[in-house]
């Protein structure tokens, strides 16, 4: 003990890759956490995953480890989602709690989860020839489209930089 006496245990936590990409019902690679100690005696910090959709299920390999004053400590986190688990970019914490004094760090990562049933969708735009247009006009065409991979899903069309004074009227959401 020193006089300003004991400080107690702290460490930091990180966590790599910060973001991994898979599809419904797929698992992460592993995430490695690294706990490094910072000061005081050491002590074991359990890993866990707070805030999952319920849906996804963490996995620690070890569950715990006890950073030295001269190792730091990993574990590894593999996310397994579900076939159900919603498409969405999830900003998650990996944490840690030490055993003893309860420090608790945390270390930000991210999941994005795609579509499952095969590649994400995509699709093209068939060309259009161009239209000329007298004054108080109108003319109607064909905008074609091409699914080229995944599942087929809706397809919102709109116009983008119109001129002043032109305006777009759309009578189909097109199903691909």
């Amino acid at each position: 003990k020193s006089f300003l006496g004991d400080l107690g245990f702290d460490y930091s936590l990180s966590i790599t890759p910060l973001t991994q990409t898979i599809q419904q019902g797929q698992a992460t690679l592993p995430y490695l956490i690294t706990a490094t100690h910072q000061f005081g005696t050491p002590e074991e910090v359990v890993f866990s995953a707070p805030g999952l959709d319920p849906t996804i299920t963490a996995t620690f390999t070890p569950a715990s480890c006890t950073p030295t004053t001269t190792t730091p400590c990993t574990s590894q986190l593999v996310l397994q989602t579900a076939t159900t688990t919603p498409v969405q970019i999830y900003d998650l914490q990996a944490q840690g709690l030490s055993t003893i004094n309860n420090v608790r760090r945390q270390a930000p990562y991210q999941l994005v989860v795609l579509r499952g049933g095969g590649q994400q969708f995509d699709y093209e735009l068939v060309p259009v020839p161009n239209i000329l247009l007298e004054k108080t006009r109108s003319a109607p065409f064909v905008v074609g489209l091409n699914a080229l991979r995944g599942t087929s899903q809706s397809v919102t069309l709109s116009f983008d930089r119109l001129l002043n004074g032109i305006t777009s009227i759309f009578f189909l959401e097109a199903k691909l």
